[in-house]
């Protein structure tokens, strides 16, 4: 039992196995917290994840370094 189980209680569901990793960092991450790239359709996580405000685009850091 993880340290925040409580006995009758399921786990919450950010401490689930399985997921996908972020393509940057290579953590894993469930797919309720990863976006995707609008470049090249890349899983990216929150933490790596970069917002081009004038365009209103998200891009992983390659896409946003080739964006300019």
């Amino acid at each position: 039992m993880t340290p925040s189980a409580r006995p009758g209680r399921p786990e919450p569901w950010w401490l689930e196995p399985g997921g996908e990793p972020c393509e940057t960092c290579l953590m894993v991450h469930l797919d309720e917290l990863l976006s995707h790239c609008e470049g090249c359709d890349a899983a990216v996580c929150t933490t790596c994840l970069i917002e081009v405000r004038e365009r209103s685009l998200r891009l992983c850091p390659a896409c946003a370094e080739a964006f300019g």
